[in-house]
């Protein structure tokens, strides 16, 4: 955790706990709802050039802007589980237009329980955005390269990204158990793991399952 209200402070901190062995550091999915500048500015280049220059993955966690979407106050807080991940399209379109990834090329992006069903959807409307409204936006590489070099999104239970994974790319998905949220896989873990990865390969599985974190974070490598 950074001090998101001073981007030079922001920066001196990844510094300081990347030389003490921390691996990621911790950003808003959207700091526009904390009253915050947008990733479409340069007020954060000092922090992107800290974590550029460290190495620290950036993680961009749903629920990070400090709210979630949801359709209305009174509707039973379970709902929003199935279209969380809509906090991390948002999230992912916004890293992916703005430029961030141009400018520093070092830079690894982590959509955190935001699952990955959605990416191939994403991608395929980015590229399209960036085909037809190119003038408009600061990126300068298709959706798709970025995604690929930068990105990694992650999933418990999700079938439908597995069944895409060919379009996210087998390097650029983890999976999670979200252990201890009531929505964990925990104590089924094992058993989750082996469904879902029943259809893959198994350098594709070994991937999933553990090296594409290793390789993300540094772990062990």
């Amino acid at each position: 955790m950074v001090p998101l209200w001073d981007p030079a402070a922001a920066a001196e901190e990844v510094r300081r706990t990347a030389a003490m062995g921390a691996r990621a550091v911790a950003f808003s999915e959207n700091p526009t709802s904390l009253g915050l500048p947008s990733v479409f500015t340069d007020h954060w280049e000092p922090l992107w050039a800290s974590v550029a220059e460290t190495g620290l993955v950036v993680c961009l966690h749903i629920g990070s802007s400090s709210k979630l979407i949801k359709s209305s106050d009174d509707a039973p807080p379970c709902t929003v589980l199935p279209y969380v991940g809509a906090n991390s399209m948002i999230a992912c379109s916004d890293w992916l237009f703005s430029g961030i990834l141009d400018r520093h090329r070092a830079i690894k992006v982590a959509f955190s329980e935001g699952g990955a069903g959605w990416a191939p959807y994403l991608l395929e409307q980015s590229s399209d955005v960036f085909d037809n409204f190119r003038v408009q936006l600061p990126a300068e590489r298709s959706p798709r390269d970025t995604f690929a070099e930068h990105m990694t999104v992650c999933m418990l239970r999700d079938d439908t990204a597995i069944a895409a994974l060919d379009v996210i790319g087998e390097d650029n998905i983890t999976w999670e158990s979200d252990y201890p949220h009531e929505s964990t896989l925990f104590p089924h873990s094992m058993e989750s793991l082996k469904h879902t990865t029943a259809p893959m390969a198994e350098d594709a599985a070994r991937k999933f399952a553990e090296t594409n974190a290793r390789r993300l974070f540094k772990i062990g490598i």
